[in-house]
């Protein structure tokens, strides 16, 4: 069998796996961090190869993962910095692309904020917040067995909480709790016509 190239599946992996991608993460005495991202090079042979079975030229590095928090990691100032410099020296954004092996969109978000905020270093990457009533899931569960007929705001005083009702709510909902309804009051209100 081939690979679509011509080359049995087991050469043509063995042609790729040469390829390597580095994040080089320098701590500074300041408490701040200089990345570098290093790519080999592919050889004729692999970019060949990569053209002819994924259609592309170069694998984009924007593709490969940190590894911390599994994030994706931003591209180092230095690779910022180059690529405005020849986005100022009259390139286009296209070619600055192709150069670098970056996104057109990319490179031309980065000139833009520039422009806009004059800043040109990697956002903040969003962390997101541990869910309100995380490791409360059992006092959850005794409370609404307890007295199941318990508003949502009943409940979030009883739980002393700030949460909002809709985390109350989130958090009741994965846990499979149905608070119940009040019969007696929907009873006593009068039937709801349908429109």
């Amino acid at each position: 069998h081939t690979s679509g190239t011509g080359l049995p599946p087991t050469r043509a992996l063995a042609l790729l796996a040469t390829l390597q991608s580095a994040d080089i993460i320098l701590p500074t005495t300041d408490g701040r961090e200089i990345r570098l991202r290093r790519v080999t090079q592919p050889t004729p042979a692999q970019q060949r190869l990569l053209g002819s079975v994924f259609r592309l030229y170069v694998v984009r590095q924007s593709w490969y993962s940190s590894r911390s928090e599994g994030l994706m990691a931003p591209y180092s100032m230095d690779l910022r910095t180059r690529v405005l410099a020849d986005c100022d020296a009259g390139l286009a954004a296209k070619e600055v692309a192709a150069k670098f092996r970056v996104s057109h969109s990319w490179v031309n978000r980065l000139v833009q904020r520039r422009r806009e905020t004059g800043q040109v270093g990697p956002r903040p990457q969003t962390v997101f917040r541990t869910q309100a009533f995380a490791g409360q899931e059992d006092r959850l569960r005794a409370l609404v067995a307890a007295q199941p007929d318990r508003t949502l705001a009943e409940l979030r005083a009883v739980l002393q909480s700030s949460a909002s009702l809709s985390s109350l709510w989130r958090a009741l909902d994965r846990l499979r709790i149905t608070v119940k309804k009040n019969g007696t009051r929907r009873r006593a209100a009068p039937p709801r016509r349908g429109g």
